[in-house]
């Protein structure tokens, strides 16, 4: 199929929704870009697959997590450590236990599970008794040299 189009082809072009999203040489052709393009992935979005934990997030503006409730502390943990003011974490169907999203959206608007997006630059607390929402820094702060 794809691999006798690409033998038979010197240029392809990748159509979704009835417009050529890309058009490229058919040798060295990148067959999960083609796959990620006939799909109508956005061309400026990266699939990676590797050590999670080991990845430097700093780089990325959206980091989207599919995993358990079990680990989540320790996600959010790395992404205020690592991702910038401005980006985004989304959990797909597990929120961050004490960790107020800034926003949710339900199941029935993101295919059946519910998505919840934090901003780990500007997080918040889940109210504790007596107390009112409090915004903390995404980093402690240290002690002025005195």
């Amino acid at each position: 199929e794809l691999d006798e189009i690409l033998s038979l082809a010197d240029r392809i072009a990748v159509v979704h929704g009835g417009q050529v999203v890309k058009e490229m040489p058919a040798e060295g052709a990148d067959r999960a870009e083609i796959g990620r393009l006939m799909a109508g992935a956005r061309a400026n979005l990266a699939w990676r697959r590797g050590d999670f934990w080991a990845e430097d997030w700093s780089p990325y503006d959206v980091v989207y997590v599919f995993l358990s409730p079990v680990p989540m502390a320790r996600v959010w943990a790395k992404a205020t450590q690592e991702m910038r003011p401005g980006s985004r974490l989304i959990s797909n169907s597990f929120e961050i236990p004490g960790v107020t999203p800034q926003q949710r959206v339900p199941a029935d608007a993101a295919g059946g599970r519910p998505l919840f997006v934090y901003a780990p630059g500007t997080r918040t607390r889940t109210p504790e008794k007596g107390r009112k929402n409090a915004s903390l820094p995404a980093t402690p702060a240290t002690p002025s040299p005195g």
